[in-house]
C-alpha cells in the first residue's frame, strides 16, 4: 500500500497491477486454507483466483502451480479426492475466458498461431532464444532496481535483518519442509522462486512484471521491520507498539516523499524509472498539450496524425483515444497480426480502429508526424520526405507537419 511502485501502476492502464492484485489474493487464501483448513470453499476459491490470474496475466497462473500442490498435497485430507477436484474446477473456471478469447482469434488454430508470433518478438529477449547473457544480465537488473524502486530504503533494513535471523536464529530441526512451523517460510519460497527464475530466464521488460511477486519482497521487509522494532525496542527498553509505530510512520513518510514530493536527487536514487508522480502529471500536461495544439490549429479536423513505432507513453493508443474526431494512422503493422493484416496499415477514427493495406490523404488535409522522446523524424523516412517536415511544437512529444 505504501509501495511507489505500485501507486505508479495503479495510475496506467496496465494489466500488471490486477495481475498483482488477483496473485495477493491466492496466496491469502492459500495461507487461510493452511491456517483454517483445506475445506471444500476454500478449493474453490482458490480455483476461481488461479484461473482468473490465467485469464488477465497468463504467465503468472502456471508460476503458482507448486505454492497450490503444496498447499493441496500437504494440507488436504483426503488428498486423493480433493485434488483432482480441484484440477476439475481449475479447468472448468479456466474455460470461462479461453472459450470466448479462442473465439475472438477465430479458432484455436489462430490462436497458437498469435502466441507463436508473440513468442518470436520475445526470443530476442530471451537469454536461451537469443539474447544470451546479455538478456540475463538486464532482466536481473531490472528486477532488481525495480525491487529498490519499490522500497525505497526499507529494503535495506529488511535484508539487513535477514542477514540477522540467518546467522543469528536458531532454526527448528524438528520441522520439515511440510508443517503449520515452517508453511510460512514454504509459502514465500514458494511464491518468489519460480517467479524469480521465470523472470531471469524469460523477460523483464518493464517495472510493472516483476509485480507478481513483488507483494512477497514487500511481505519479507515487513517481517524485517518488525524484527527491527522488536530489537529496537528491548535493547532501549521502549514500548514495543511505540517502535513498531515509529517505523511505520517512517515507511510511509519515505515512500510517500520519494513519490509525491521527489526532492531533487530522487532520480538518481530511481535508476532511471520515471515513477513518481511528478513525472506522472508532467506526461499528462506535455500530452494534453500536444491535443491542444492540434485542435487549435486544425480544428475543423482536416489533418491525419501518422505514428511509426509502439510507445506505451505517446503512441498510437493515446492519441486514438483522445483525439477521435481526428484519423489517427499507424505506419508500422503490428509483427503478431495474423495473414495479410501484418502488413496493413491501422487507422483509428472515432474510436474505431480498421486495418487497411494503404491511407490516402483527402483533398485539404495535412499529415501530422508524431515524434516519441527520444526519437528522430528520421523514423518517417521511408514513408514520406522529411526534408518537407516542419516543428510545429515540442512537448514531451515532437509534432512535425509535412507540407
Amino acid at each position: 500500500m505504501t509501495s511507489p511502485l505500485c501507486w505508479f501502476h495503479g495510475e496506467i492502464a496496465l494489466s500488471t497491477i490486477v495481475d498483482s492484485a488477483l496473485v495477493v489474493s491466492f496466496v491469502f487464501v492459500c495461507w487461510r486454507a493452511i491456517q483454517q483448513g483445506v475445506t471444500w470453499f476454500r478449493i474453490l476459491e482458490m480455483a476461481a483466483l488461479l484461473a482468473a490470474i490465467a485469464g488477465v496475466r497468463a504467465q503468472s497462473a502456471p508460476l503458482l502451480i507448486p505454492l497450490w500442490l503444496y498447499v493441496l498435497w500437504g494440507f488436504a485430507r483426503p488428498c486423493g479426492r480433493k485434488l483432482p477436484g480441484a484440477i476439475a474446477l481449475v479447468v472448468g473456471f479456466s474455460l470461462l475466458w479461453f472459450v470466448p478469447t479462442v473465439k475472438s482469434a477465430g479458432s484455436i488454430a489462430s490462436y497458437v498461431h498469435l502466441l507463436r508470433l508473440k513468442s518470436q518478438i520475445d526470443a530476442p529477449r530471451i537469454v536461451w532464444g537469443g539474447g544470451g547473457m546479455g538478456a540475463l544480465l538486464n532482466d536481473v537488473y531490472c528486477m532488481g532496481s525495480a525491487c529498490w524502486v519499490g522500497l525505497p530504503g526499507v529494503g535495506i533494513i529488511a535484508l539487513t535483518e535477514l542477514i540477522f535471523w540467518i546467522v543469528f536464529a536458531k532454526p527448528r530441526a524438528k520441522d520439515g519442509f511440510i508443517g503449520t512451523h515452517n508453511a510460512r517460510r514454504n509459502v514465500l519460497l514458494l511464491w518468489i522462486v519460480p517467479t524469480v527464475l521465470f523472470g531471469m530466464f524469460m523477460y523483464v521488460a518493464l517495472p510493472g512484471h516483476i509485480l507478481n511477486f513483488f507483494p512477497a519482497v514487500a511481505i519479507l521487509s515487513s517481517l524485517g521491520l518488525v524484527g527491527l522494532a522488536e530489537r529496537l525496542a528491548t535493547r532501549f527498553s521502549i514500548n514495543r507498539s511505540w517502535t513498531l509505530g515509529f517505523v511505520l510512520f517512517l515507511l510511509v513518510a519515505v515512500n510517500a516523499i520519494v513519490f509525491v514530493w521527489p526532492p531533487r536527487w530522487a532520480p538518481r536514487v530511481l535508476p532511471g524509472l520515471p515513477l513518481t508522480r511528478m513525472e506522472i502529471h508532467q506526461h499528462d500536461v506535455d500530452l494534453s498539450t500536444c491535443f491542444r495544439v492540434i485542435r487549435d490549429k486544425w480544428p475543423l479536423g482536416n489533418i491525419v496524425i501518422c505514428h511509426r513505432l509502439e510507445s506505451f507513453y505517446w503512441g498510437f493508443p493515446q492519441f486514438e483515444y483522445y483525439l477521435p474526431e481526428y484519423s489517427n494512422v499507424m505506419l508500422a503493422a503490428h509483427a503478431t497480426m495474423p495473414g495479410a493484416a501484418g502488413t496493413n496499415v491501422w487507422i483509428g477514427y472515432m474510436h474505431r480502429t480498421t486495418f487497411q493495406s494503404s491511407f490516402e490523404v483527402a483533398d485539404g488535409q495535412q499529415i501530422i508526424l508524431v515524434v516519441p522522446p527520444g526519437e528522430s523524424v528520421n523514423l518517417f523516412e521511408t514513408s514520406f520526405d522529411i526534408r518537407r517536415a516542419t516543428l510545429v511544437i515540442e512537448s514531451g512529444a515532437k509534432l512535425y507537419q509535412l507540407q
